[in-house]
């Protein structure tokens, strides 16, 4: 069976911060990525971060906000993914409720 793909919540804090922190290249930010940064987000973003759990482990994560006219993903991450490209298309964030939406990558941060 393949992974299933869920919303995050906040029992899933412990699985996610340490997918991250085996990931190369993610910053993890002490005050918007601590427990309560991210309690904060899902509150706020109802809906919106998902993640991926396959035989009971945590393999993957997306987290998402907007500010009620821009959309934002921030740590979209797959454990053991060699990522060749990662394509979203801004006009995703509309259904969001964003009235525009942009994409930007740091080159630094994809594994390859």
């Amino acid at each position: 069976m393949g992974a299933q793909i869920r919303e995050m919540v906040l029992a899933d804090y412990d699985a996610v911060i340490a997918l991250w922190k085996s990931t190369p290249g993610v910053d993890i930010r002490p005050v918007t990525d601590s427990r309560e940064g991210i309690e904060r987000l899902l509150h706020r973003n109802p809906g919106l971060s998902f993640v991926a759990v396959n035989d009971g482990e945590l393999v993957g994560c997306a987290l998402a906000s907007h500010d009620g006219r821009r959309g934002f993903l921030q740590h979209v991450v797959r454990r053991g993914a060699k990522i060749r490209s990662v394509g979203l298309h801004p006009s995703a964030a509309i259904g969001l409720g964003a009235h525009d939406a942009s994409l930007a990558a740091r080159a630094s941060r994809v594994t390859c």
